[in-house]
């Protein structure tokens, strides 16, 4: 049936015949360069960027085009913050804890020794207020900041040497990021920070005596449990490491309303996604150390975590009386914290009692 004959056969029978429409080229999907800080092949962490990237794309239907970098491709992981706030690159994908350096307030948008854990910093960032106090810090860098999953609960690190008191952290020459490795220089310990490729020599050599790690899927991984005899918990460190992607308030702000929305959507999809992903992969990582690598685990003693405790609560006040913006964020951050603390104390905390009573349930 040609053209004209279908018209007119579909005007005969009283049906209105297709509108002809011309062809409209689609336009040119937004470019944009994501730089991750993490290696690659890092479980979680080296994997996340991509996974982020792959999930804007196909929600963005050919409007937004994320291309992935890793670290060293355009800049030293560290140089992210600054590649893209000066728009030499559109986003990064990493931690606020990297970014210390340029306002403390940046830590507490990542996870501070002792602080909120997961659910916890979800809810502050979310519904407590402390997405606007993190947009605030962020713009002075022009930088645009989102979550991007949860590193959930931590172990306290791998460790060849038994800490039974607060003693034995003198001259324990540990690696631990951030806030908690201040905590620990005050308690005697020799705080470094070393990249995750670098654990496991670390250990096996002598030039670490302790490690904090990742937790136990990042930890599997990295076969740390071959240099290390023990594996205490819990993990005070980063009861609850937020990861995030930071995007150029230039490229934000070309952005069209339905790409913003998307992009806010996909974060927050994204955000959730990742950290489910890591209780239940830390889950079952951790069965595998203690029933196949046979790792010995065991907890901090409560003058241990005692004395860390007291060190790193002087540590996170210096640096909440840093700047103007750490000075307003510490402050929101405490009361929340304290909030959290006496609604977790009637619910987590003594759900999680009850549950390990000895009766049957099966």
């Amino acid at each position: 049936m040609n053209r004209r004959r279908f018209i007119l056969g579909a005007a005969a029978m009283g049906v209105a015949a297709p509108a002809i429409v011309p062809s409209v080229a689609k336009a040119a999907p937004t470019r944009l360069t994501l730089i991750s800080v993490w290696p690659r092949d890092l479980p979680g962490l080296g994997d996340g960027a991509q996974r982020f990237a792959d999930r804007l794309n196909a929600a963005a239907d050919g409007s937004l085009e994320v291309i992935v970098v890793g670290p060293g491709e355009i800049a030293p992981p560290f140089e992210s913050f600054d590649v893209v706030a000066n728009g030499e690159a559109d986003m990064y994908y990493g931690t606020e804890l990297f970014w210390h350096g340029k306002s403390p307030a940046f830590s507490f948008f990542a996870g501070v020794p002792f602080g909120l854990t997961a659910s916890e910093m979800t809810a502050w960032i979310s519904h407590g207020g402390g997405q606007q106090l993190w947009d605030a810090v962020a713009a002075d860098f022009n930088l645009k900041p989102f979550m991007a999953g949860n590193l959930g609960g931590q172990m306290g690190g791998w460790f060849n040497r038994r800490i039974t008191t607060p003693d034995d952290l003198q001259g324990l020459k540990i690696s631990i990021p951030g806030l908690a490795g201040g905590a620990l220089r005050r308690v005697g310990a020799d705080a470094v920070a070393t990249p995750p490729g670098n654990l496991r020599a670390g250990l096996q050599t002598g030039f670490l005596d302790a490690a904090t790690g990742f937790g136990p899927w990042i930890d599997l991984h990295l076969e740390i449990y071959d240099a290390a005899e023990h594996y205490y918990y819990p993990g005070f460190h980063q009861p609850g490491l937020q990861l995030s992607v930071g995007v150029n308030r230039d490229t934000w702000a070309a952005m069209t309303p339905q790409q913003q929305h998307l992009f806010t959507t996909v974060a927050a999809a994204e955000s959730a996604s990742a950290s489910a992903g890591f209780d239940s992969r830390n889950a079952t990582a951790l069965r595998t150390l203690r029933r196949v690598k046979k790792v010995d685990v065991r907890p901090f003693p409560d003058s241990v975590l005692t004395a860390i405790g007291t060190a790193a609560g002087q540590v996170v006040a210096a640096a909440g009386d840093a700047d103007g913006h750490s000075r307003r964020v510490y402050a929101d951050f405490l009361e929340y914290r304290r909030r959290a603390m006496s609604w977790s104390k009637f619910s987590d905390q003594t759900f999680a009692e009850a549950r390990l009573l000895p009766f049957r349930y099966t």
